[in-house]
């Protein structure tokens, strides 16, 4: 083969190979040798139209993926739904979703429309959870006079009752007057509300929740030391090693969710006496945000110790 042949052939080289208007860059090109004449020739490793080993692996790693991922996603849409199936969860997730809108509000600047109506909806949730209360005044009144609400004490037994009971009627006071507060909001006209007597009514029922707040987090510290006090007893009788899974288990279980309990009465204790006071809406002890924090803390916790 001539010198000036085999520039020709490198020159037109390109256009031995033909590209679809879709290709968007010529595919990288390899010289083999010709079986016709031994001539050399450029030829595409990947012709257009077949996948290469590289779309090949990703499509392999997708598959494998999705795979794992599937599964996880099934379960925890069965574990959704479960926790979702009674009223007392679907409250807990409200007011998780209730807080969470406050906390993306404070993003925005303060007016944008954006935080106005994140907001808006916010306050709809807390009158949504005002209303699914309006049915639980028999389950205080109830509790009055069964001590239902009195936790089992093998150290403090009276202690316990009498816990309870005020637990059972600060709710029973506490029902009515939110009742009453809901109504002059929602239902000004029909209540001859004035203009503080919706938050009135909401300061009385908020020193009722002061209370059950307080007793709850006594009872909380006794069960606390009881549990304590529980297992040491059962490490002595049967020796730290000697001590079953399952027992240790129940027994850390059981002082998780006391704990936990403590937790939310803590952050719920300074909203509280903030909303019991005579002119919370006038004159706040407390600034709303720090309020609304740890309310959304709360929420956290609470969802947890549901979970758990």
């Amino acid at each position: 083969m001539t010198t000036d042949k085999k520039i020709a052939i490198q020159e037109q080289g390109q256009s031995r190979v033909t590209l679809t208007p879709t290709d968007s860059k010529p595919p990288s090109l390899v010289r083999v040798d010709s079986d016709e004449d031994g001539e050399d020739a450029l030829q595409c490793p990947n012709p257009v139209g077949t996948s290469s080993p590289n779309i090949l692996d990703t499509r392999a790693k997708i598959r494998i993926v999705w795979e794992k991922i599937w599964p996880r996603f099934k379960q925890l849409l069965a574990s959704y739904v479960k926790f979702m199936n009674t009223a007392i969860n679907q409250d807990k997730g409200i007011k998780f979703l209730q807080y969470t809108l406050w906390l993306v509000s404070k993003a925005y600047s303060k007016d944008s429309h954006q935080r106005s109506e994140l907001n808006k909806v916010s306050l709809e949730l807390s009158f949504v959870r005002y209303a699914t209360r309006l049915l639980l005044f028999p389950t205080a009144l109830e509790a009055t006079f069964n001590n239902s609400w009195t936790t089992p004490s093998k150290s403090h037994p009276r202690i316990f009752q009498s816990l309870g009971s005020i637990m059972a009627w600060s709710m029973a006071y506490y029902y009515p007057t939110e009742h009453a507060a809901y109504l002059h909001w929602k239902a000004p006209k029909l209540m001859r509300a004035t203009d503080r007597s919706g938050n009135r009514w909401s300061a009385w029922s908020c020193r009722a929740w002061a209370a059950f707040i307080v007793a709850d987090l006594a009872k909380g510290a006794l069960q606390w030391r009881e549990i304590r006090q529980e297992q040491r007893i059962l490490k002595q009788e049967e020796g730290e090693d000697q001590v079953s899974t399952e027992a240790q288990s129940a027994s850390t279980a059981s002082l998780r969710q006391v704990q936990l309990q403590i937790s939310r009465n803590a952050l719920f204790l300074l909203p509280a006496v903030q909303w019991a006071l005579p002119n919370w809406d006038t004159d706040p002890w407390l600034s709303p945000d720090l309020i609304n924090f740890l309310l959304w803390l709360e929420s956290v916790v609470c969802l947890y110790q549901a979970s758990v």
